[in-house]
């Protein structure tokens, strides 16, 4: 068969296949993969809240804390491994004398997040306590982060 006739039977099938397709409705799509993941510069900007040094020692004054504070988001976080306390989105500032958040003497479940913390001796300070996850949370100009 030559290119001629090829190439016409080859049109004739198309407008054939087209033509079949809208009067039956059919309706044709092609999936794509999804692109592997693409590392973008990303800028986040928001604000943190101002806050003082953290000191908590013991269960109980952890608790008190988390409601006085709001870690325990409104009573819907007890400190148990699935409703951590959540301190987060604080910007804690101390003098060069002192722990930024020191806490001693406690099991329940809570997590540092997204804070930075600037001044004092220790970042954070952990004695005789379990239960911690800390995450994207930042020092500046502290002389040891975890103490």
């Amino acid at each position: 068969m030559n290119k001629r006739k090829y190439s016409f039977l080859l049109l004739i099938g198309f407008f054939i296949v087209s033509i079949y397709s809208r009067n039956h409705n059919m309706n044709i799509s092609i999936i794509q993969e999804p692109k592997p993941y693409e590392k973008k510069n990303v800028i986040v900007s928001f604000q943190l809240e101002p806050h003082n040094p953290i000191l908590i020692d013991g269960n109980a004054d952890f608790i008190e804390k988390a409601a006085l504070e709001g870690w325990d988001l409104g009573g819907t976080q007890d400190g148990t491994a699935s409703k951590p306390y959540i301190i987060s989105d604080l910007s804690i500032t101390g003098s060069s004398d002192q722990d930024l958040i020191s806490i001693s003497n406690s099991d329940v479940y809570f997590k540092i997040l997204n804070n930075t913390i600037s001044g004092g001796d220790n970042g954070i300070s952990l004695y005789n306590t379990s239960n911690c996850n800390i995450e994207s949370s930042f020092p500046r100009e502290v002389p040891f982060w975890y103490g």
